[in-house]
């Protein structure tokens, strides 16, 4: 019986460190999208992972998170397709020059992003080929000691 209960008592101990650390992370997350808005860096998962320092997957995993960041996405979205609206009226080739030359340096930003993530991501694939080999050296050795 008491065994028991102190199985209850370290299961429920380890909930609620792991409750905790959740909602660190979260919080964590939550400064990431604050500092990006407040350096006004495009909002994406992969810009928030790479502030927070985690997996783009990891951001996809928490619905919660996720609909916040779609949310802000769209909201952002709004804002400049209200922006561009409100500009466009007078048709004035300044105005459309000076919408077009802003959409092309986030364009840019954003492409510069995505380079630098691209290669990051080539990085991790070269080791995961290099993981691999070793993986099927290590079978082969295994299955030579095996076999003897």
């Amino acid at each position: 019986m008491a065994k028991n209960h102190n199985r209850d008592k370290q299961a429920e101990v380890l909930r609620r460190t792991q409750a905790q650390r959740k909602e660190q992370k979260k919080e964590q997350v939550l400064k990431a999208i604050q500092e990006i808005l407040a350096q006004k860096q495009p909002l994406t998962f992969a810009n928030i992972a790479n502030v927070n320092g985690c997996s783009i997957s990891y951001l996809y995993k928490w619905d919660d998170i996720k609909a916040y960041i779609h949310n802000i996405q769209h909201e952002k979205e709004t804002q400049l397709n209200l922006l561009e609206q409100k500009d466009l009226k007078p048709h004035s080739l300044k105005t459309l020059h000076k919408v077009a030359r802003q959409r092309i340096r986030q364009l840019e930003a954003e492409i510069r992003e995505l380079k630098h993530q691209n290669e990051k991501l080539k990085g991790h694939v070269a080791e995961i080929y290099e993981l691999r080999d070793e993986c099927d050296r290590l079978r082969s050795q295994l299955q030579h000691f095996a076999s003897k």
